[in-house]
């Protein structure tokens, strides 16, 4: 949403609602009965409307903010906020039209002062959750790049392999119809959890020594006379690797 949108509509639908209650409330009331429960009455009654319809200027105002509000979370700030306008609202109309012969004036402010404190807990817990949850899916986002990097570089590396065997016309069989025998580590890398690596912090720089290693082996092969054992190297070396990333993640379903 452009920053220099302002809420037209919701705003002039609150003036609208909010000059209707200061009507109603001054054309229904005799001058004699405006004592200090009407002032309450009214003050109260303008704040859930302030709360209603200020609503979509709040999530507007949070889109634009430093906040990482996650957008699912928007539906739940919604609910908590109507429930609570909607509660209060039926508060004041059971109070002042059927029991306010029944209940003290302070019983009825008190279960409105409680009403909005439980909804300023129940808020803050949501948001305390929102910014834990945006922490963790910041965390997976920066997992899942720093283990595309290096898959990447392992693709690069496994085009290279390809090309070097296609110029020696050398016939190498693979398991699974892979592309070539690097594709069956690139298939363990690409599956592995992001999360693993909060777990396993060093398996990025046992990538990367992967990576040199494998370089170093496709760069014989590339000038090696006896291709065939350098290949059985090679061979062997991929076997190891993914021995150690498939054990490497079922230490993590454990």
């Amino acid at each position: 949403m452009s920053k220099t949108k302002f809420p037209w509509i919701s705003t002039i639908l609150f003036l609208i609602v909010l000059a209707s209650t200061f009507f109603l409330f001054f054309f229904l009331s005799e001058p004699e009965s405006r004592n200090k429960l009407f002032a309450f009455n009214l003050i109260y009654i303008c704040f859930l409307e302030f709360l209603f319809f200020g609503f979509f200027t709040f999530t507007q105002i949070l889109s634009l903010s430093g906040l990482k509000i996650r957008a699912a979370s928007y539906p739940v700030w919604g609910t908590v906020l109507f429930t609570y306008v909607f509660a209060g609202l039926l508060i004041v109309l059971l109070y002042n039209f059927a029991l306010d012969h029944l209940v003290t004036k302070k019983i009825y402010a008190s279960v409105l002062l409680v009403l909005t404190v439980i909804m300023i807990i129940i808020a803050g817990f949501v948001l305390k959750v929102d910014r834990l949850q945006a922490e963790s899916e910041d965390k997976l986002k920066e997992a899942r790049i720093a283990l595309t990097i290096p898959v990447e570089e392992f693709k690069i590396l496994e085009k290279k392999f390809i090309r070097i065997v296609n110029e020696k016309s050398i016939s190498i069989k693979t398991e699974s119809n892979h592309r070539s025998i690097i594709e069956k580590l690139v298939n363990r890398l690409e599956s592995i959890p992001p999360n693993m690596l909060d777990r396993n912090p060093v398996f990025i720089s046992k990538m990367n020594q992967w990576l040199l290693e494998l370089g170093q082996m496709i760069s014989a092969i590339e000038v090696s006379e006896n291709t065939e054992e350098e290949i059985k190297k090679l061979s062997a070396f991929i076997t190891d690797c993914c021995d150690y990333t498939d054990s490497q993640k079922n230490l993590f379903r454990k």
